[in-house]
């Protein structure tokens, strides 16, 4: 297991510096407060690396589905110790002492002593960290702590379930192939394991797996009435640290106990009950950020303070662009929600369903993010269409000619070179579906982004291709030439763009956004009943 190393060199740094507070806390490795609990983590882990079932039980005191899974866990353990005896026998303890498995175990017990934890009470939670550290849930219960849930992420029990079940059997299946002698070499039955582990972790994606039905509560000390962060004090605590009097009062108003989450270069402070995730950067503890999301199947409860910038989680996307305007990038299809960025008012939102043309979208959640210098203007809600045009590239007119626009030429950098294109527009945002970032040139090593054409707008893009193969087309965002490349052959219903960087030099991101914004505009006003935008 990987130590949280950025996360540990924040806390140990000093960083900061709690002092007894009321509500929840975080609680260093230097602070003896937290040594009990971390103990008895390390105790449980340490049984399990061991298969010792009934020492486990006996510090266990979770709900149905999490004994399911430290059963689980025990067989994952029992498998990997099977094969990694016999290894030893066949290639040595160097090769053997490379099954991951109990070993896992073993190292998440030994660095509890270095963790920080979430204290709340007579509850705790123990520190997620990266890949398969999942933090633990803890209770005092007659004066004893016990474990009751293996995973902070309580949606992702049956992800794990499926993981540690389908890893043990790889752990049996290896050593079956060891038996029969299908191995020359320790090497080769390590990269054999592997790759078996690598496709259950492909085949399982604990991450993103969830349940069928909402996770079993775990038990929590009485909350305040209706206690939540509010929004304007995130805000107002932007880039403060977490060890500020303004840190420690978002963590202490959270109710219940958070969860505590590493992960590479970012520390999470995440609140089930009241649907806040607080974000804080691991190299200065700086907040970064804070998102608040309605109810949802992984156990989270609805944000219950008031959103930012006069939103509602009863707001659709017609409603929050009649407040916010069209954004300034968005994100689109491939089965993920539709989410878009407000950067003037350091908003991210994401929405319920994917698709980037339905008004009638729900609201899901909105992240507040730090202003950051730079970043483009929000598009004003009544920026005309076209945004997104191909209109062809012309020879330089001897006389002014207004059928002609004279635009800088995107492949100069100087910006001093000058292009004319026809003001007849070949294709707009209307007969494309969907953009998304692709890599092009001809040893795939250029950043690019791929179209896909409506039907109707393949009709009209193969008749213009045809017509004018070997020319120049500019492809406009907002009056503006970002690309424009030569039409070579009859065009397809699929455009790969080529913007000719290298693709370990630049960053796409923001322009596939703002064309996603563009092709996915809806119009000023709501189409009428039966005529919802597809």
């Amino acid at each position: 297991m990987k130590k949280l190393t950025p996360m540990l060199a924040l806390f140990l740094a000093g960083i900061l510096c709690f002092e007894a507070q009321a509500g929840p806390r975080i609680v260093l490795p230097t602070d003896a407060e937290g040594t009990d609990v971390r103990a008895a983590a390390a105790d449980f882990l340490g049984k399990v690396a061991d298969c010792d079932v009934a020492g486990a039980k006996a510090l266990f005191a979770g709900p149905a589905e999490q004994e399911q899974l430290l059963e689980a866990q025990f067989r994952y353990a029992a498998a990997s110790e099977k094969l990694r005896k016999a290894l030893a026998d066949r290639f040595g303890e160097e090769t053997a002492n490379k099954v991951p498995g109990a070993a896992f175990f073993r190292s998440r017990a030994k660095v509890q002593s270095e963790m920080p934890l979430m204290l709340n009470g007579d509850s705790a939670c123990v520190a997620a960290g990266q890949n398969l550290d999942t933090g633990l849930d803890l209770q005092r219960i007659a004066g004893n702590w016990k474990v009751t849930h293996l995973l902070i992420e309580h949606h992702k029990t049956n992800g794990f379930l499926d993981f540690y079940t389908s890893a043990a059997r790889d752990f049996d299946e290896a050593r079956a192939k060891l038996n029969a002698g299908g191995f020359d070499s320790g090497a080769s039955a390590l990269q054999d394991l592997n790759q078996r582990l690598a496709n259950t972790l492909t085949k399982i994606a604990p991450i993103h797996s969830l349940p069928t039905t909402r996770p079993s509560a775990r038990p929590q000390p009485p909350a305040a009435p209706n206690a939540f962060v509010d929004a304007a004090a995130v805000q107002a605590a932007m880039g403060k640290p977490i060890g500020s009097e303004e840190g420690k009062a978002l963590i202490a108003a959270l109710p219940a106990t958070p969860r505590l989450m590493g992960l590479m270069r970012w520390i999470f402070v995440a609140s089930y009950e009241s649907g806040t995730t607080l974000t804080f950067r691991a190299a200065d503890g700086a907040l970064q950020g804070a998102n608040f999301t309605v109810a949802d199947s992984n156990g989270t409860e609805k944000y219950p303070g008031a959103l930012p910038s006069g939103l509602s989680f009863n707001d659709a996307r017609i409603d929050v662009e009649r407040k916010l305007g069209r954004p300034a990038t968005s994100h689109s299809g491939a089965s993920f929600p539709y989410e878009a960025d407000y950067p003037r008012l350091r908003l991210h939102l994401t929405y319920v369903r994917d698709s980037g043309r339905d008004p009638r979208n729900p609201l899901k959640s909105v992240s507040l993010y730090p202003p950051e210098t730079g970043v483009a203007a929000t598009r004003p809600a009544d920026k005309p269409s076209p945004r997104l045009t191909f209109q062809l590239v012309m020879p330089e007119p001897k006389a002014a000619d207004p059928a002609l626009m004279r635009i800088v030429d995107p492949t100069d950098g100087s910006g001093r070179t000058v292009i004319f294109v026809s003001r007849e527009i070949v294709l707009d945002e209307t007969g494309i579906s969907e953009v998304s970032g692709a890599l092009a040139g001809s040893d795939r090593n250029h950043m690019g982004f791929s179209l896909t054409l409506t039907p109707d707008g393949a009709r009209r893009m193969a008749q213009a291709s045809a017509a004018n193969n070997g020319r120049r087309i500019a492809i406009m965002l907002d009056g503006r030439a970002i690309v424009v490349p030569t039409m070579n052959g009859k065009m397809s219903d699929r455009l790969l763009i080529d913007l000719n960087i290298p693709a370990e030099k630049g960053d796409r991101e923001d322009l596939i956004g703002q064309l996603d914004a563009a092709i996915n505009a809806l119009p000023t006003t709501e189409p009428a009943a039966g005529n919802a935008i597809k």
